[in-house]
């Protein structure tokens, strides 16, 4: 950044890496700085996880939306935007829709890959909230847990996907093994 300060996409990156470092004012102000320069999906993506992350959910959800007028077709996007919804008064349809989006989107990403499991940990997740996909979710997490027992990022998927379906047990036992 001290050699390209106007650098849209290192500062989207910068943003990214200041949220997930606690430094949120400092994450909003590079991630704005960014899209001012160049708007990009990265860069609205990255604000919407930080509105997301500071429970500020109208806010993500315009981000995902413009995030998606640049690649409407990332999965993660789709579900992060159902979540958004699901906390927006008088947005329950469109998060249903959204999640369905999600739904679809990760399992193509599954077909030819179907044993990854980022992907089957991710589609556990996301069907965790959905009334009809709660049985598969169980399926799903527990054969991503069994084929990666040790990942981070699968066991931060198992403790979402048991808190969403309600074991609250499973849950914090998941997040204590994580932590």
């Amino acid at each position: 950044l001290n050699l390209a300060p106007q650098d849209a996409a290192i500062l989207s990156d910068l943003g990214a890496a200041l949220s997930h470092s606690g430094s949120l004012d400092d994450s909003r102000h590079a991630l704005e700085q960014s899209i001012h320069l160049a708007p990009s999906f990265s860069a609205w993506n990255n604000l919407g996880n930080l509105n997301l992350k500071q429970w500020r959910f109208a806010e993500a959800a315009t981000d995902y939306t413009k995030a998606l007028e640049f690649n409407n077709a990332d999965y993660r996007v789709w579900a992060n935007l159902a979540i958004a919804y699901t906390r927006i008064p008088g947005a329950k349809d469109k998060a249903k829709d959204a999640f369905q989006h999600a739904t679809r989107l990760c399992r193509e990403a599954l077909q030819p890959h179907p044993n990854d499991p980022v992907l089957l940990s991710d589609l556990a997740a996301i069907l965790a909230s959905q009334p009809d996909g709660r049985q598969e979710s169980q399926t799903l997490i527990k054969r991503a847990l069994s084929i990666a027992p040790d990942d981070h990022y699968i066991q931060f998927n198992a403790a979402a996907t048991y808190a969403a379906l309600g074991h609250r047990k499973i849950a914090a036992a998941t997040l204590q093994k994580l932590l």
